[in-house]
């Protein structure tokens, strides 16, 4: 397991629980599944991490476009054959090569696709969406770090997912960063008119966000939730 690895690991154990987030599952041929799978009643969460440095060249174009077949394309394939695996499977082997996992009933089961991609540069866009075999979500190290902590449910997590993909397939979002989306769906919820066919957000919304008195009655509102 990379570093990187190690880190989202970490990350959805304090997220979802240990016993929901498997690390480093194995799949077809004994060879590892993805690098993080968690199974929550039907909810099954693919995630694929990469850790790419970028390459050294005087055009931008090519570091980013070399960066991205490394960092997410190679993701996206990965998570496209874990869940060819996992829509023929009924169980999940772990890292241990002993414990097996059951899988929801396939009937019931709601897929999620997740590449992280570490390395990039502050001023590249994260491409996201359908790469022709199901919705994926893109997350950096930064956004990665605060969604996790702050949608630190499987409920308030998938919501999340599941609003974004939605609006995206309805209208074209701009945002600089994915946690300034977040600050977006915290405040509005996603509620408004449904003609609206483009979405360009504020960079740093993030930051303005959590100075907010919105964000602390939010946080304090979470807080209640759990006890």
């Amino acid at each position: 397991m990379t570093s990187s690895e190690k880190y989202v690991s970490e990350l959805c154990e304090k997220s979802f629980l240990p016993f929901w987030s498997y690390p480093n599952p194995i799949g077809k041929n004994n060879k590892e599944l993805c690098d993080v799978l968690i199974v929550c009643g039907d909810i099954i969460i693919i995630i694929s991490v990469k850790d790419i440095k970028m390459s050294k060249h005087n055009d931008d174009s090519v570091v980013y476009e070399r960066w991205v077949r490394k960092a997410i394309d190679d993701s996206v394939k990965q998570i496209y054959g874990a869940e060819k695996h996992i829509l023929n499977s009924d169980e999940i082997t772990l890292k241990d090569y002993c414990t097996k996992i059951p899988l929801p009933k396939k009937e019931n089961r709601k897929i999620y696709r997740i590449a992280i991609a570490f390395g990039s540069s502050p001023n590249f866009p994260l491409p996201m969406g359908d790469f022709g075999k199901g919705y994926v979500s893109v997350f950096d190290e930064k956004s990665t770090n605060i969604i996790l902590n702050e949608l630190d449910t499987i409920i308030d997590f998938t919501k999340y997912l599941d609003a974004k993909e939605l609006l995206q397939k309805k209208a074209t979002i701009i945002a600089a960063y994915e946690t300034d989306f977040l600050a977006f769906y915290l405040r509005t919820g996603l509620d408004f008119d449904d003609s609206t066919d483009s979405i360009i957000l504020d960079s740093n919304l993030w930051e303005s966000y959590q100075s907010s008195a919105e964000y602390e009655s939010w946080k304090n509102e979470s807080a209640v939730s759990y006890v």
